[in-house]
């Protein structure tokens, strides 16, 4: 029996995009028979998913694959060589094999100066344990080694971002590290691949209590501090490097210094050494030999040392030089200070006791201290006068104790004066008015005057540096009336002129400049560049230099008026201000000077001297503060260091 068919079968179908034919089976039963509509023909996935839905997923892959692709354009092209080199970090070790500084000798060629070891301690934050507990108690146990405490460590650490290069570098937590502390540390470095130790070595100065004058010529090495690394970013310093701070030290840091070793090791995962990529090989520094000679330095300070407590005074100092060549054989300034002290470290109380004495014991005086040369400089402008035809050794003045201009008075040192006075009584007797009126002259004779007084000490070098091998060297000073009228609001009289004839007044020298000029009269007419390098030595890389001397300038003053001044030093020993040393073996020249500078003080005491008189070997120059009169105590420090000299090693 045929039934009727379903009344909602296009209802339910109407969307399907299909057309429903609906037949009766041979039961009776109504079956449904599709197909596809004739816009759908060809289109089979129209059956499940329209256009728009297409779109969406054609869209959403692509953006994946974009994503995909930017990403590894990112990772591979753009950030290729920071992974490349974050991969070589874990996979390649860098060593640093610290070379040796160069060692400094005196002129025999005994050391002044020692290596000794001392160790870096570095971490490698990439090779610490993942576990945040186990880093810890490592880092603690570190710490209590170092003598650090554990936040110390972990302020240095856990600054470095896992994905920073510097994360696979070694981190230095503790420099300095010396052998009574680092064998815990070298045992756990071989356990543990974090642990890094790297030998450095450290600065000790053979000095003594007998000789810390070396102090001020050798000078000290110190930590590279940030403003230094950038002075010398192109030198390949490390962090970890010291460098010369002062004195020769600093003078000759590229010499001493030397170059850095390197080896680039290529590790396996358990950072093992398999194999050396790259090795370069580590130069030790030169040595520097200095013309000083440890002996005399250390007699020239004792005997310095020994007047200067007798007489209750604190400062001073000498210096000895070759005049035939500008060496520096001994120069002591006192007091000085011990630069073993910077070596490994000096505390901040004793550095600033140190920077507060007011005797200042960093103070090299020799080089460094500007003081009026008083009747020192007698010898300058005596030599001028003579040059310039104002005198010749027979014009002679008389000396009734000094010299009155108008209302103003003038004195001679000796009360009364010292009766007719030629160059000759005026540089050994040190007379005054001999030099007022040379100097500056009066209404019947013309004298120098302030500018060719002022060139003279210009030619001598006096306001000009001489170019010693030491840092800090002063230029001392020579006044000009446009000088005080701008400095002072003054005129110039002729009274600044007389005093600037005497070495007093605004004149100022330093002890090396005296001795240079010294040097002039006694080598015969050379000024010669002072200085302490004498050889440089490197047996490895065959490095063997000789210092140049070097001729400042010659010329200044003829030989026969030399001869003249020289034979004027030679009297102030025979029978002059320096009597004293009359009885040495050895023949000695020279000049004492004693210069007013503070009116409620001692004047400074001078003595400068060459010997022996007929071919001179060297200058001494003798220095004292507040020493008063230059014929005693100066004098006396001389006599003590010449006779030494003279019974070990003047060779008549």
């Amino acid at each position: 029996m045929k039934s009727s068919p379903p009344n909602n079968v296009e209802h339910l179908f109407e969307s399907t995009g299909l057309n429903i034919q609906l037949n009766q089976d041979k039961s009776g039963e109504w079956v449904e028979e599709s197909y596809l509509s004739q816009e759908l023909e060809g289109d089979v996935l129209g059956v499940s998913v329209n256009k728009k839905r297409l779109w969406f997923l054609g869209g959403f892959i692509f953006m994946v694959l974009f994503l995909l692709l930017g990403r590894a354009f990112y990772l591979q092209i753009i950030k290729g060589d920071e992974f490349k080199v974050l991969s070589d970090e874990n996979r390649i070790r860098k060593e640093v094999i610290k070379t040796n500084r160069g060692v400094i000798k005196d002129r025999n060629y005994t050391p002044l100066v020692e290596n000794k070891p001392y160790f870096n301690v570095f971490i490698i934050p990439s090779n610490l344990s993942e576990n945040e507990n186990n880093r810890n108690e490592f880092l603690k146990s570190i710490a209590n080694l170092l003598k650090m405490t554990e936040e110390e460590i972990h302020q240095i650490l856990d600054s470095i971002p896992e994905r920073d290069s510097q994360y696979y570098r070694p981190q230095l937590v503790k420099s300095e590290v010396y052998l009574e502390q680092i064998w815990p540390i070298l045992i756990a470095a071989e356990q543990y691949p974090a642990i890094y130790v790297e030998a450095d070595s450290y600065r000790h100065y053979l000095v003594s209590e007998n000789n810390l004058s070396l102090s001020h010529l050798l000078g000290y090495e110190g930590k590279i501090s940030a403003d230094e690394m950038s002075m010398y970013s192109e030198k390949n310093y490390l962090l970890t490097d010291k460098i010369g701070k002062s004195g020769v030290e600093l003078i000759y840091e590229d010499y001493l210094r030397g170059q850095h070793g390197l080896k680039y090791w290529e590790v396996d995962v358990l950072l093992r050494p398999q194999k050396i990529l790259y090795e370069q090989d580590k130069v030790i520094g030169d040595d520097l030999v200095l013309t000083l000679d440890l002996e005399w330095q250390t007699q020239l300070e004792k005997i310095i040392k020994k007047h200067l407590a007798i007489n209750n005074k604190r400062k001073g100092g000498a210096i000895v030089m070759d005049p035939r060549n500008g060496e520096i054989l001994a120069m002591v300034s006192l007091p000085s200070y011990n630069n073993n002290d910077f070596s490994t470290g000096i505390s901040q109380e004793k550095y600033q006791e140190l920077l507060n004495n007011p005797d200042k014991p960093f103070l090299n005086r020799m080089v460094a201290g500007e003081y009026p040369p008083g009747s020192t400089f007698k010898l300058v402008v005596g030599a001028a006068a003579l040059q310039e035809n104002v005198v010749t050794d027979r014009t002679w003045f008389l000396s009734s104790g000094g010299i009155k201009i108008d209302q103003w008075f003038f004195p001679d040192w000796q009360a009364g004066g010292h009766g007719q006075t030629d160059i000759y009584k005026g540089i050994s007797d040190s007379v005054n008015t001999y030099f007022y009126m040379i100097g500056g002259g009066d209404k019947d004779f013309q004298g120098l005057g302030v500018y060719r007084l002022a060139l003279y000490a210009d030619k001598f070098n006096i306001g000009r540096k001489l170019g010693i091998d030491l840092p800090g060297e002063k230029t001392g000073f020579v006044p000009s009336p446009e000088w005080k009228s701008s400095v002072k609001n003054e005129d110039w009289y002729i009274g600044d002129t007389y005093h600037m004839a005497i070495g007093q007044g605004d004149v100022l020298v330093t002890p090396l400049q005296v001795a240079e000029y010294t040097a002039f009269f006694a080598n015969g007419g050379k000024l010669y560049t002072p200085h302490l390098l004498k050889e440089i030595h490197n047996d490895i890389t065959n490095v063997h230099e000789t210092f140049e001397n070097v001729v400042i300038r010659e010329g200044i003053i003829s030989e026969e008026n030399i001869e003249i001044m020289r034979k004027a030093m030679r009297r102030t020993v025979t029978d002059g201000s320096g009597r004293t040393l009359q009885d040495l073996g050895v023949s000695v020249a020279g000049k004492t000077g004693t210069a007013q500078w503070d009116l409620e003080k001692d004047p400074h005491a001078w003595f400068t001297c060459f010997a022996p008189y007929e071919a001179p070997e060297i200058v001494l120059t003798v220095f004292v503060e507040e020493g008063e009169a230059g014929d005693k105590i100066a004098v006396q420090i001389a006599k003590e260091f010449l006779t030494w000299w003279e019974q070990n090693y003047y060779k008549k």
